[in-house]
This record gives C-alpha cells, sequence and structure tokens, in this order.
C-alpha cells in the first residue's frame, strides 16, 4: 500500500493511460467492466494532477498531457463534454501539442455522427468544420504525423450536404488518406476508407471504381477483420456488382481484381488461375 501512496505525479498518469489503451484495445471487456476502468483510469488522472501541484521541477507540458489522455478516455466512453473540456485545457496549455489538437478533432468527429445520426445535421456540419480545424492544427504542428492525416479524411467523407459538396469533400478525403499511407505504409485502416470515399467518388466520375477496389484489394490481403458490420456492406456490394461483370479474360489487372474479390469473400483456392495470373504480373 506504502508503494502506491508513493507514486509520482507521473506514475499516476502512467497508469490512467494503461487503462485508456484497456478500453481502447480489449473488446471482450462487458459494459460494466468498461465503466469500471474508465473510472480507474480518470482516478488516476485525478491523482497525477493532484501530485503534480506538490513535485518540483514542474514540467509545463504535464498537464496538457494528462488532460488530453483524460479526454481520449472520455471520448472512448462517448463522454463528449467531458472530453472537450479536457482537450481545450490541453490545448490552451500547450498550443503546438499535435496528439491533443489530433485527438480533439476525433472527439468531435465522433460527436458529429452522433448528431448526424440523430438527425442534427446543421449543427453536425458545424462539428465537422471544427474536427478539421484540430486536425489541422495537429499537422501544422507535426506534418509526419499520419494518424491526424487519416481520420481528418474520415471527418471530410462525412462533411456537406449536396452532391457537389460531398463529392467536393470525399476527394479531399481522398488526398489525406493517401498521404497518412505514404507517411506509414501498410496503413490498412486509411486503405479502407479511402475506398469508401472512392465509391462516392465513382458515382459521377467511373474511374474510380478500379482504384477503389485496387485499395481494397490490398487492404483485405493484410487485415481482412476490417470489413466487418457497416465497412464491409459499404465496400464489398458496390464494388462486387462491378467485379462481376468483368468478363474472364487473361488481363492481368481484371484478374486481379477478380482473385481479390473472391479473397475478400474468403472463397479464394491457392490454386486459383486468376491469383496466378495477377502474381505472375506482381499485383499481388
Amino acid at each position: 500500500m506504502s508503494g502506491i501512496q508513493e507514486r509520482t505525479a507521473a506514475g499516476w498518469a502512467k497508469q490512467g493511460d494503461i487503462y485508456r489503451e484497456m478500453l481502447a484495445q480489449n473488446e471482450l471487456l462487458t459494459e460494466d467492466e468498461r465503466d469500471q476502468t474508465a473510472h480507474l483510469g480518470l482516478a488516476a488522472f485525478a491523482k497525477a494532477l493532484q501530485h503534480y501541484q506538490h513535485e518540483v521541477p514542474q514540467n509545463p507540458h504535464f498537464v496538457a498531457w494528462v488532460e488530453a489522455h483524460k479526454g481520449a478516455l472520455l471520448t472512448q466512453r462517448k463522454r463528449f463534454t467531458e472530453a472537450m473540456a479536457a482537450f481545450d485545457k490541453a490545448v490552451k496549455l500547450s498550443p503546438k501539442y499535435a496528439w491533443g489538437w489530433a485527438h480533439r478533432g476525433d472527439c468531435l468527429r465522433l460527436l458529429g455522427v452522433q448528431k448526424m445520426a440523430a438527425g442534427l445535421l446543421p449543427d453536425a456540419q458545424c462539428t465537422f468544420e471544427d474536427a478539421i480545424k484540430s486536425f489541422q492544427n495537429a499537422v501544422d504542428n507535426e506534418p509526419g504525423y499520419a494518424w491526424a492525416h487519416a481520420h481528418m479524411g474520415a471527418v471530410f467523407r462525412f462533411k456537406g450536404v449536396t452532391p457537389d459538396e460531398r463529392f467536393k469533400n470525399n476527394s479531399e478525403a481522398v488526398r489525406c488518406f493517401e498521404k497518412a499511407q505514404l507517411l506509414s505504409d501498410d496503413y490498412t485502416w486509411a486503405k479502407v476508407y479511402a475506398t469508401v470515399s472512392m465509391k462516392v467518388l465513382a458515382k459521377r466520375e467511373p474511374h474510380w471504381w478500379r482504384p477503389a477496389y485496387l485499395e481494397l484489394a490490398h487492404a483485405a490481403k493484410t487485415y481482412p477483420d476490417i470489413f466487418k458490420g457497416a465497412l464491409h456492406d459499404q465496400c464489398i456490394d458496390a464494388l462486387s456488382e462491378r467485379v462481376s461483370d468483368m468478363e474472364e479474360s487473361d488481363n492481368p489487372v481484371e484478374a486481379f481484381f477478380r482473385a481479390g474479390m473472391r479473397m475478400i469473400k474468403k472463397e479464394l483456392d491457392p490454386d486459383d488461375e486468376d491469383l496466378k495470373l495477377a502474381e505472375e504480373a506482381l499485383l499481388f
């Protein structure tokens, strides 16, 4: 017990972040266990701030770090108002704190999606605008921050009301996702969501169907579990209709599309002729 009492502010902060990571990564927790884990994390962050007041020397960035990570934990529990209060403290204390700005943006992204689901479309669009500003602050201060570029792209996916606005913003989303992939190899999350935006673009400009499918097939190869639930419906069904229209041919690109779709659906045989043709052309 004495060891816990003697823990430093940094030790309490790290403990709080361990609970935050548990929430982010452990899908097996029950709802009660998630509530309890969040409570323990918030208590640890509070202890960190309490101990910090009595420590010398003091690090001006420490409070910003704690507030931002507390905000991220609160975001995971969809306590968006409390999360935003924490993020606002963090970026006020440390205006160049890219991690704080990026996670503030992601909190706003999720809040905007929640507002859309509730039918509050004008309010949601304002929230998305604020989210983009936060992400822009993040990448202005840390240009190589792939996570921030990708999640800014995820905001652009939802931004806009008219078809013209949706097209323009999904074009910007693709740019963000591609930037994230340049900065971080095999960024599957960015690949998959780029596919969703490309599908929107393809409704107006059909040439986007093939790059959309290319991204999807490569993402499926590296991380097939990402296609669960609604994302599978957004990507697979629309693209499958296009691929099924392709005639059997010796074109390695079309062979790649056909083999890739069977792979995504877990119907690909190791001896598949399309797969062999695509592999010979170095497409797989």
